[in-house]
């Protein structure tokens, strides 16, 4: 019964809901206004649609023009509306938002809107379609872009601390000689530092010097390289020899497991030795997997490590005479 009783309230609850949406869609054909009024309107029982109402429409008509006019703000439009009795059920004069949504609601154009889509209303606007545009225009002018944080082409910044005091390097743009130059210097937020201003340039040329002390030359990198790819080969052999013979005796372990599973489902041993052997079984298929990832890994616990180091004293040697700051810094 209380099945029933549950089916019988989904089916009112559903056929509840289709008739609303229903009765929605037609007042949408008929252009009527599907909620309460906005403000300039008042809701007429009688047609079930919104009219101007006389004192407000007049109102929203003068804020319209008066924005038009380009020397109000949504202050003084709400300050305005504030002395003619428009406000807040607190009394306080409208917020912002409710001034701009106002100044945007094309309902005073005589829309319907309706999850974010607009329909024809049959009712009357309130505003003309160039005073309405004369607004939306000025808003637009009146929009400001959100203002984004300078940020500063320093590549080095970060990177040092100071020899003397410890304290982070930090950079700045000076002019001089005609032109605008990166200087580095000392943050000095450690004491006293007597340390000065370093040119970029300067700083980079020392750079360079310590990206030299590790390059090797492009014939020892070569040779290195075709080296490196011979023990991979050499290695991937002797590892597949190692994997397969690994694997066959996960399968021999695993056959063994399911004859001993069928053995003791046929009862042709003792339940205690059936679960001492498939102990034994399920250990040694453990080891087995620990073995095979230890001899996929084997490889890479040092040849890998050994390509990626002769590939980073190779960038080094290119980064000797590279101009790009933020490359040698990332390096």
């Amino acid at each position: 019964m209380l099945q029933v009783a549950f089916g019988q309230s989904k089916y009112y609850s559903d056929n509840l809901k289709q008739n609303v949406e229903r009765g929605i869609r037609q007042k949408l054909r008929r252009g009527e206004w599907l909620t309460k009024a906005p403000f300039g309107y008042v809701n007429n029982v009688k047609t079930r649609n919104i009219e101007p109402d006389k004192l407000k429409s007049r109102l929203v008509v003068r804020a319209f023009k008066e924005f038009a006019t380009g020397k109000h703000c949504y202050e003084s439009i709400s300050q305005f509306l504030a002395d003619h009795g428009v406000v807040t059920r607190n009394g306080t004069p409208l917020s912002k938002c409710a001034v701009s949504a106002m100044l945007c609601n094309r309902a005073y154009l005589g829309f319907v809107k309706h999850h974010g889509e607009w329909y024809d209303g049959t009712f009357a606007p309130i505003l003309s379609p160039d005073l309405f545009e004369a607004v939306q225009k000025r808003l637009r002018e009146r929009a400001k872009p959100r203002k984004s944080k300078k940020h500063h082409d320093f590549p080095f910044t970060g990177l040092f601390r100071c020899g003397e005091c410890g304290g982070m390097i930090t950079a700045q743009w000076a002019k001089g000689h005609g032109g605008l130059y990166r200087y580095y210097r000392c943050t000095k937020k450690n004491g006293k530092c007597e340390q000065g201003y370093l040119r970029e340039e300067r700083l980079v040329s020392q750079v360079r010097v310590r990206l030299q002390q590790i390059t090797l030359p492009d014939d020892w990198i070569e040779y290195m390289t075709k080296k490196t790819d011979e023990w991979e080969k050499e290695e991937n052999v002797s590892s597949g020899s190692v994997v397969e013979r690994i694997r066959g005796n996960e399968r021999e372990t695993q056959e063994k497991l399911d004859n001993l599973i069928t053995l003791y489902l046929d009862g042709d041993i003792p339940k205690a030795n059936y679960l001492a052997k498939k102990d034994e079984l399920l250990l040694q298929k453990v080891s087995l997997a620990h073995k095979l990832d230890s001899a996929r890994q084997e490889r890479k616990n040092w040849v890998e490590p050994l390509r990626e180091w002769i590939l980073d004293m190779k960038k080094a040697t290119q980064l000797v005479s590279s101009d790009n700051f933020f490359e040698i810094r990332d390096y």
